[in-house]
């Protein structure tokens, strides 16, 4: 839940105790939480149809160099860091979801903002 549902949620706690000091009941259900993909223009533009992968030495993690931004492949998923989130796709063109800092493979960390030194 971010900063922004804390109304929402505020809104629908209050409507269920109101139903209840009334006695009566209404259906309800939570507002649908949807994961945003990074804002159009910020996703990574692909140059070439197949994504050239270039490994970082010693980890699992390549670094995709065909693309605009920094994207990284690791165990056939992409993922990108933006904004101060992290996000996967399966495919280069998306869609793009957010993933939890738990569930990025520490190896990214490793190499975030670092580019393989066969690039440098």
């Amino acid at each position: 839940m971010g900063f922004s549902d804390a109304p929402v949620h505020r809104l629908c706690l209050l409507a269920l105790v109101l139903c209840a000091a009334c006695g009566t009941t209404m259906p309800f259900t939570m507002p649908e939480q949807r994961l945003a993909p990074p804002p159009p223009g910020k996703t990574p533009a692909v140059s070439e149809a197949t994504p050239h992968l270039v490994a970082y030495p010693g980890i699992a993690v390549a670094y995709v160099a065909n693309v605009d931004g920094d994207v990284y492949h690791h165990r056939d998923l992409y993922y990108t860091y933006f904004d101060g989130s992290w996000f996967c796709a399966q495919a280069l063109r998306g869609p793009w979801n957010y993933i939890e800092m738990k569930y990025v493979p520490s190896d990214l960390f490793r190499v975030r903002g670092h580019r393989p030194p066969s690039l440098r």
